[in-house]
């Protein structure tokens, strides 16, 4: 009996699920690079932001995370295109930079926002207040203990994210020509290719489910109290 048999694609005039693979391969890359990217952007600076409410680097990431969460991937894309038509982005031509800024500003922005308030709220708990009377130093203070604890609610939302950072690909993907899932489901859509449409979907639905629970496994081992 076959088995995970997506059908005949009447574009490709193959089995949709070779196809769906072979572009699924290069949105991973692309959403990979876009995930570590926000990570590394958005949650150091939720940290710098949750501790120092009112510093000078607050007054100037708060309005700018703001201003990229009401911004579609999308415009950012578009906006990115056109800094590499004027000469300010040097990148080549189906270069993974501009798809996967795109794809990784607004996340970022988000990471940022959603570990500022986590941050801000470890720091007033009672165990940060005891080790902070212990004489901790507040570099050790911040990154080790405030991190580890504020890093929970972050990543009960990981999950989420992950599947929001595929969905918006698709429409980065086809304007910035990646060969990936989303040029795939927009040739799909527009051959009304039901079959393969199918299985864009399939996969976008296994890649949430495997999101949420790669980011409950994360959080588990990031909070005792998870487990």
């Amino acid at each position: 009996m076959p088995r995970l048999d997506l059908g005949r694609s009447s574009s490709y005039d193959r089995p949709v699920a070779p196809i769906v693979l072979e572009r699924a391969a290069n949105t991973a890359k692309l959403a990979g690079v876009a995930l570590v990217l926000a990570t590394l952007i958005g949650l150091p600076l939720g940290l710098l932001t949750g501790a120092h409410p009112r510093g000078w680097l607050s007054h100037v990431v708060t309005p700018a995370s703001i201003a990229l969460i009401a911004c579609p991937p999308i415009v950012g894309a578009l906006l990115l295109l056109l800094l590499v038509v004027a000469g300010w982005l040097p990148v080549s031509t189906g270069s993974l930079v501009v798809p996967a800024l795109a794809i990784a500003l607004p996340l970022a922005a988000t990471l940022e926002r959603l570990q500022s308030q986590a941050t801000a709220d470890a720091l007033g708990s009672a165990d940060i207040v005891a080790a902070a009377a212990r004489g901790i130093s507040p570099a050790r203070l911040l990154w080790i203990h405030t991190a580890r604890q504020s890093l929970g609610p972050v990543l009960g939302v990981y999950g989420v994210l992950i599947g929001s950072l595929f969905s918006g690909s698709l429409a980065v993907e086809v304007v910035t020509s990646w060969p990936g899932l989303g040029q795939l489901l927009y040739t799909a859509i527009r051959g009304r290719d039901v079959f393969l449409v199918t299985g864009c979907a399939l996969f976008g639905a296994m890649c949430l489910a495997a999101g949420n629970f790669t980011a409950g496994v994360a959080r588990a081992i990031v909070d005792p109290r998870i487990r």
